[in-house]
């Protein structure tokens, strides 16, 4: 930090570091402990009520069910014809890191506010990814698992993960900041930047989460890179509370019945607009017949300039490639609608005649106030009846709420 000569109210700032990612915390179907032999033997079906567990081992029934015997590893031989996947991981750990950096100006201003622009950036490398480790070496006719290149140890197919995905983020920003006085604080910011990896890796990693970016070849995974899935260009968001200056002591309507009905209520607000997120179209079919997801040729640059819900782009930019051919499209190249959000509240507290410590408070909150709706990213697969069309909202339509609380 270093503060401007002759300048006492600006300050410059910058930094950099070098961050290391912990354990990713995979899900028990993405573990080397949901491969065969561990996997699969000698489970026990127990029926409880689902309240105690207890209730699910009856002992004047007999004796509580034990677990088989399971298979000796040194007997234990993996059938080739075997469907289920199989998990593997790069033999040799590596921690994911990341290198951050930033420079600030800062500059205070009158009225108690202050002012910052910044840069920020960073760069990951080593990122945990998940592949199709069996994926036949080249689109063709056949079966896929007649094509997998380890079809001598597995035709199934492999969930294959290793640190080979990576990141990068640089962007503007700058914020203006009242803080509380007078009755009056706010926040507004804005933010222009640009986020770039080859794959989203937690969706694929964790359980429950639902699948990740999909990789059409995963010979060639740079072409894999391109927006990232939370990639938001650009985003203004404005906050703040303002203690309405009416009622007994204030600037407006300091006396009689009419300052204690106006009096001590305070407003808050939140307010959003942003871009998009970017999405990706692909094909209903395995198009190059090798067991991953197919994405179509991109003839044009496929916006438009007025889209609707009804056409969200153009969709005779993409067009099916012949049968056993990748794709040309890039991923991420498109971008779904726009956020406008505002949130709204209102508020007072009521002292309790006679009752030193009581009080109630009353609020009445909006989300989404003016009802914009929030819609969702349009149906992105080739070869379906809704393709192109948005059909639903991302966030849910105006929300109000009122509510009491008593205090003692």
């Amino acid at each position: 930090a270093w503060r401007v000569p002759h300048m006492k109210d600006t300050v410059i700032r910058a930094s950099y570091g070098i961050f290391y990612a912990q354990d990713q915390g995979n899900g028990v179907t993405s573990r080397m402990t949901n491969n065969p032999p561990f996997f699969g033997y000698g489970g026990i079906s127990v029926t409880s009520d689902q309240l105690d567990p207890a209730t699910g081992y009856i002992l004047s029934s007999g004796a509580v069910p034990k677990r088989p015997t399971p298979i000796s590893p040194a007997q234990f031989v993996l059938n080739p014809k075997a469907t289920s996947a199989l998990v593997s991981w790069f033999p040799s750990y590596t921690t994911p890191y990341e290198q951050e950096w930033n420079f600030t100006i800062e500059k205070q201003l009158p009225g108690n506010m202050v002012w910052e622009t910044s840069y920020v950036g960073n760069h990951t490398v080593d990122l945990w990814g998940q592949t199709e480790g069996n994926q036949p070496l080249l689109p063709g006719p056949g079966t896929v698992n007649s094509r997998r290149p380890l079809i001598a140890i597995t035709d199934a197919p492999i969930k294959n993960f290793s640190p080979w995905d990576r990141s990068s983020y640089e962007g503007l920003s700058t914020r203006l900041e009242k803080r509380f006085s007078q009755g009056l604080s706010f926040l507004a910011s804005f933010t222009w930047g640009r986020g770039i990896d080859m794959q989203n890796p937690a969706l694929d990693a964790q359980d429950g989460n639902g699948g990740g970016d999909t990789i059409q070849n995963v010979y060639n995974r740079d072409v894999q890179i391109g927006p990232s899935d939370n990639n938001i260009p650009f985003r203004f968001a404005l906050g703040g509370t303002w203690d309405l200056p009416f009622g007994p002591g204030k600037q407006l309507v300091g006396n009689g019945w009419a300052s204690h009905v106006l009096g001590s209520w305070e407003v808050s607000a939140i307010y959003q607009v942003q871009s998009g997120l970017p999405y990706t179209v692909g094909l209903n079919i395995d198009n190059a017949n090798v067991g991953t997801a197919s994405y179509p040729n991109r003839v044009c640059a496929g916006t438009l300039p007025n889209p609707t819900l009804g056409e969200w782009f153009n969709t005779n930019c993409f067009v099916q490639p012949p049968s056993y051919v990748y794709g040309n499209e890039g991923r991420n190249i498109l971008m779904g609608p726009a956020m406008d959000n505002l949130d709204f509240a209102l508020h007072r507290i009521f002292t309790i005649p006679k009752w030193e410590s009581g009080r109630v408070e009353f609020r009445a909150e909006g989300y989404n106030v003016f009802n914009h709706p929030q819609f969702g990213v349009p149906n992105h697969t080739l070869g379906t009846p809704a393709f192109g069309i948005i059909s639903g909202t991302a966030v849910a339509n105006r929300i109000v709420q009122l509510a009491l609380r008593l205090t003692f």
